[in-house]
């Protein structure tokens, strides 16, 4: 079951943001915040009036989450939905299609022209991201200062 996400799936998502990171995002040399930072930004995300935060239930049991903003586009016309969080716990990343399909239908339905997702290089995302439609827009840089 997919649905929107409310401030009692934070712990649950907290958890799965933990996990994900242990897995992937230790390798970019960022570091995660600690729970109760974590709890604030996800409750944060659930409350905003232009975000989408939806999860994927299994059993009673929260196994994903997808997050974007949505806003207008600067300098051009229509509205985009910009992914912050797309996480699924490992067991379960079969099932993280239907979680992203189901965010495509509720950024159509908001008025959304063009969703934007991130991924970091050379990760499945990249691929599954074209094998969907995605294309490459643009390379971030980053630097630690």
């Amino acid at each position: 079951m997919i649905r929107l996400a409310t401030e009692d799936d934070v712990d649950d998502l907290v958890e799965i943001a933990k996990e994900f990171y242990a897995e992937q995002l230790h390798k970019t040399g960022v570091t995660l915040k600690p729970d109760e930072e974590l709890k604030f930004d996800l409750s944060t995300v659930i409350g905003l009036e232009n975000s989408i935060s939806l999860v994927l239930v299994e059993d009673d049991i929260v196994i994903g989450v997808v997050s974007g903003i949505i806003m207008d586009r600067v300098f051009f016309k229509g509205k985009v939905a910009q992914e912050l969080v797309w996480f699924v716990k490992k067991d379960h990343r079969f099932s993280g299609m239907k979680l992203l399909k189901e965010f495509e239908r509720v950024c159509i339905e908001k008025g959304c022209e063009e969703i934007v997702m991130v991924a970091f290089e050379n990760t499945k995302a990249n691929d599954i991201y074209e094998k969907i439609g995605y294309s490459k827009l643009e390379i971030n840089y980053q630097k630690r200062i």
